[in-house]
């Protein structure tokens, strides 16, 4: 859900058209993602987490930047969020002891590795 709101702010206030185009990317693919999550929760009877305070903490400082500010700050949360990401869904693929989750974080690893590249080089 952070990926979603940090990709509608890069839209706002980001400058580099690359930011714009990888955004525009990472709401499609984590806004599916998210979706096939929540259905997963409910039929486990959990309720699905809302943005964290780190991850609310980091889109309210990044809202406070524009043009070129923001441009250079968003890569680097890019990258961090997606190593971090990264870390937690292989742990939660490898270690899960529900198969739904186990396969759901499976499927989301290539495009999280792609988003993670992407986010590295600056959307190239």
């Amino acid at each position: 859900m952070a990926e979603v709101e940090l990709g509608k702010l890069a839209q706002q206030r980001g400058s580099d058209d690359r930011i714009k185009n990888f955004e525009k990317k990472l709401v499609d693919d984590h806004t599916r993602l998210n979706n096939e999550l929540k259905d997963i929760a409910v039929k486990l009877g959990l309720t699905p987490a809302d943005i964290g305070p780190e991850q609310r903490k980091t889109i309210d400082k990044l809202s406070t930047y524009s043009g070129s500010k923001f441009d250079s700050e968003f890569w680097k949360v890019a990258v961090q969020e997606h190593r971090e990401a990264l870390k937690e869904f292989r742990k939660e693929a490898n270690n899960s002891d529900n198969q739904a989750l186990k396969d759901f974080a499976s499927r989301s690893i290539p495009i999280l590795e792609q988003h993670l590249r992407m986010a590295e080089n600056k959307g190239a």
